[in-house]
C-alpha cells in the first residue's frame, strides 16, 4: 500500500491540518491506516468542545464548540435495516453514510446490526481517539420506547460519569419517568423535564445526585426530600399547600437530607406568606427573607420571590461543618 500524501509532510504541519478539519473527518481519516490514528490520537488535539451522547428518534452523538461559533457535528447510529444501498461505503468496516442537515450540519450516519452495541463501540472509538470524556446525555421518553433498560444501562456503564443527564418527554408514561430516576446512577446531574401525563404514588424512592432539577414536581411529598442525597434540589411546579411549606421549614433538618445545602421550590399559585411565615422564631432581614437557626448552631434562609405568575421559595442553609473550614 502506497504511503498517504498527508504523511509525506513534516509532523508539525500534518498536526495543523488535522487541527484545522473538522471531527467528523479526523474519525473517518483514523481508519484509513494505524499511523494516521496515531498522528490524529496523538498530536491533533480536541479543543473547547463538549461531547454529548442523545437518544431520541435516533441515537448517536454530538460535537458542539463552547462558544457556539461553530455548527455541531453529529455521528448517528441506526439499524443497518435502515441503510440507504445507494450511499453506502465500508472504511470503517460498517457501512456508513455522509450528509449535510438542513442548517450544513455535517452528520456521520452509521449501520449497525445492533444499535446499542454500535453506540458502545462507537463511543469508544470517539473517547479514545479524541480523547475526550462524555459530558453529557440527552434522551426524550417518548423517543425511545422500550430501548430504555439499553438506554441506563448504557449511561451508567459510562467512565467516567457524564456532568449532566437530561430527560425529556412531554405526557409521557409515568412508570418510565419512575424507572428512569430509579435506575439512572451514573451522573453528577439529573435535569428531569419529563412531564408525565398522569401522577401515581411513587412510594419509596432514593436518589443521589450532586444536583437534582424535577420539573414535575407534583409527585413529591415532605417525605421524599429525606431521600433525595444532593447538594442542590429544585422541585418545579409544586402541589405543596401553604401548610406544607409551613411543615417544611418548621421540621427542615428532620426533612432534608445531610448533604443538601440549597432547596427551591416553585408554585404557580398565590401563597399567604403570613401563614407559611407565621410562630416563627426567625429574623426577618426584609419582606422576603428569613434567617431560622436550628438546635445544632446552624442557619437555613428563606427567600421568597413574590412574582405574579410563579412563587419561589429559596432554602440556604449554613452548614455548621462548612464554617469551621472556614
Amino acid at each position: 500500500m502506497s504511503t498517504i500524501p498527508l504523511l509525506k509532510l513534516p509532523i508539525l504541519v500534518i498536526t495543523n491540518i488535522l487541527e484545522s478539519m473538522g471531527l467528523i473527518d479526523r474519525f473517518l481519516l483514523a481508519h484509513v491506516s494505524q499511523r494516521m490514528k496515531r498522528i490524529i490520537k496523538n498530536s491533533a488535539r480536541v479543543r473547547n468542545h463538549r461531547f454529548l451522547v442523545f437518544f431520541n428518534q435516533r441515537a448517536g452523538f454530538r460535537f458542539e464548540t463552547m462558544d457556539r461559533k461553530t455548527l455541531p457535528e453529529d455521528f448517528i447510529v441506526e439499524d443497518d435495516d435502515a441503510a440507504d444501498m445507494n450511499y453506502i461505503e465500508k472504511l470503517l468496516r460498517k457501512p456508513f453514510k455522509l450528509s449535510m442537515s438542513k442548517t450544513n450540519r455535517q452528520i456521520l450516519t452509521i449501520y449497525w446490526d445492533d444499535v446499542f452495541i454500535g453506540m458502545k463501540t462507537i463511543c469508544e472509538e470517539i473517547t479514545e481517539l479524541f480523547s475526550v470524556p462524555v459530558n453529557g446525555v440527552c434522551f426524550d421518553l417518548n423517543g425511545v420506547d422500550y430501548h430504555l433498560e439499553s438506554i441506563t444501562n448504557f449511561i451508567n456503564s459510562l467512565n467516567p460519569r457524564p456532568e449532566s443527564v437530561r430527560v425529556d418527554g412531554e405526557k409521557c408514561d409515568f412508570q418510565q419517568y419512575k424507572y428512569v430516576l430509579e435506575n439512572i446512577k451514573s451522573s453528577n446531574n439529573l435535569a428531569c423535564h419529563a412531564e408525565p401525563k398522569e401522577h401515581l404514588e411513587m412510594g419509596d424512592i432514593s436518589l443521589k445526585f450532586e444536583k437534582l432539577y424535577i420539573k414535575s414536581g407534583k409527585w413529591i411529598k415532605l417525605d421524599h426530600l429525606k431521600s433525595i442525597e444532593a447538594n442542590e434540589i429544585v422541585i418545579d411546579h409544586s402541589n405543596f399547600t401553604d401548610q406544607i411549606l409551613k411543615n417544611l421549614f418548621r421540621n427542615l433538618k428532620g426533612l432534608l437530607h445531610s448533604k443538601t445545602k440549597k432547596l427551591e421550590i416553585y408554585v404557580y399559585r398565590h401563597v399567604d406568606i403570613d401563614t407559611v411565615m407565621d410562630d416563627f422564631d426567625a429574623d426577618e432581614d426584609d419582606e422576603s427573607r428569613w434567617s431560622f437557626p436550628m438546635d445544632n448552631g446552624e442557619n437555613f434562609i428563606v427567600d421568597f420571590n413574590d412574582d405574579p405568575i410563579l412563587r419561589r421559595f429559596s432554602i440556604l442553609l449554613d452548614k455548621k461543618e462548612d464554617n469551621q473550614e472556614d
